[in-house]
């Protein structure tokens, strides 16, 4: 599952990636239109091959704003579902005993071992041979 997300933003970063350059490129073209007609437009020449040179650069840095702003946003979410799912946990080794009670359906076949019952005292006489007083 987390490969799939991690695919899905990779493809979204790059379509969105995509149509902010197609972007870009339309509004240099547009500037290099309107500079180019400027002598069609009822204003001064100057003032249109400056608007045309504000739209290919302020309308620049807006498209990289934006892009931005895009490319954060597809991170976050993809963040939010990759933390909504949570990690991957590894298998530690597990000792037989429980590897079989996870692969029996009613509980491990093996009876548990019998709980410690002896005093402190008589495992400490055990451990240093002393016979049980």
């Amino acid at each position: 599952m987390r490969n799939l997300i991690l695919f899905v933003a990779a493809v979204g970063f790059g379509l969105w990636s995509l149509l902010c350059w197609a972007a870009y490129g339309v509004l240099g073209l547009a500037g290099g239109l309107a500079a180019s007609g400027a002598v069609f437009v009822p204003l001064p020449p100057e003032l249109a091959i400056w608007m045309a040179g504000l739209i290919g650069g302020a309308g620049g840095v807006l498209v990289w704003i934006i892009w931005g702003l895009g490319a954060a946003t597809i991170a976050l979410v993809t963040m939010i579902l990759l933390a909504l799912i949570g990690r991957p946990r590894r298998r530690l080794a597990e000792s037989p005993d429980r590897q079989s009670q996870r692969n029996e359906p009613f509980g491990p076949t093996r009876p548990p071992p019998p709980a410690e019952t002896r005093s402190a005292e008589e495992i400490v006489a055990r451990a240093l041979g002393r016979p049980r007083s």
